[in-house]
């Protein structure tokens, strides 16, 4: 299965495949026992701006959506706790990550991870950034495997969550 997955930037076609994906996930967070995003997000306008922006990135089998992610390359929260970051220069960020059921367990987020890091890397950039639910140990435990610095739990302006980044050697 994995040999046959590709990588591409999502289009406003792709909304109604990716809002089922997202709303996968956070139908999985329910079920490990934590809420991370609330009923509702993200929605559709959502990603829809995050494919406006050229943010919004696929994951997919021949036709069919595996995962999502939005990769900017900024973020005014992340910057605003600029004393936390281990690397000060150019960065990436990954938000609103979700694999489609079909898909969880069969370790697609490596390899959504992977190829986000590729485009973060490629564009330029020394690190990323990331954050998740204090009790998303799912997703800790991947970033942790995968190199990422916790930096403890911090405070955005859409919740508690810690705050991971990995820097590029």
């Amino acid at each position: 299965m994995t040999s046959l997955l590709s990588f591409r930037k999502a289009t406003v076609s792709d909304i109604p495949g990716i809002k089922k994906i997202l709303d996968e996930a956070r139908e999985a967070q329910r079920q490990q026992g934590f809420t991370q995003w609330e009923e509702g997000y993200p929605s559709k306008g959502v990603i829809a701006a995050d494919i406006e922006s050229g943010r919004g990135y696929l994951l997919e089998e021949e036709t069919e959506l595996a995962a999502y992610s939005a990769i900017g390359f900024s973020d005014r929260e992340y910057e605003r706790l600029e004393n936390i970051w281990n690397h000060h220069g150019p960065y990436g960020v990954i938000h609103r990550t979700g694999i489609a059921d079909r898909y969880r367990g069969r370790h697609v987020s490596a390899i959504l991870l992977d190829f986000c890091e590729k485009v973060i890397r490629d564009n330029g950039a020394g690190a990323v950034r990331i954050d998740t639910g204090t009790n998303n140990r799912v997703m800790l435990h991947i970033l942790s495997k995968r190199g990422y610095i916790n930096h403890g739990v911090q405070n955005f302006i859409w919740g508690e969550r810690i705050a991971l980044e990995k820097i590029f050697t």
